[in-house]
């Protein structure tokens, strides 16, 4: 007898059976795993807003020790 294949999905550790869900909970889980990646994808883009931030903080404090360096140079 061939193995019936079966779609199930786990929610909270419980495995259901996806062809057994409503209509609305089909459309729940569709939105969670939608939201999932969204997170992921939000969570990246902050990552990369955070280093950006770094980068152009770091660069700023450079360039203000510079100026200070200039200015300590000038008056020697």
């Amino acid at each position: 007898m061939a193995k019936k294949n079966t779609n199930t999905v786990t929610i909270n550790g419980t495995e259901h059976n996806y062809d057994d869900l409503n209509d609305t909970q089909k459309i729940f889980l569709s939105d969670v795993v939608d939201l999932e990646r969204k997170v992921g994808a939000a969570q990246a883009h902050l990552r990369q807003v955070q280093i950006g931030h770094q980068a152009c903080l770091s660069m700023l404090t450079k360039s203000l020790e510079s100026d200070t360096e200039e200015e300590t140079a000038n008056v020697n």
